[in-house]
């Protein structure tokens, strides 16, 4: 998947880590329109905290 085009999505990105690392959320579901950067957004948060977990499971 090419990330070279993320970019402006740097509240949301911080947002979610802190969910999924500070809070510990067990479960997040991102919802909008098709085409509006989902899956890049998942991809990035996924690679920006991948030091915190010992395995991530992708599923699409």
């Amino acid at each position: 998947m090419n990330l070279s085009r993320f970019y402006g999505r740097s509240t949301e990105l911080e947002t979610l880590s802190q969910w999924i690392v500070g809070d510990r959320a067990r479960l997040i579901t991102l919802l909008a329109m098709g085409g509006i950067g989902k899956t890049v957004l998942a991809v990035k948060v996924a690679e920006h905290n991948q030091d915190a977990f010992e395995y991530i499971f992708w599923r699409q």
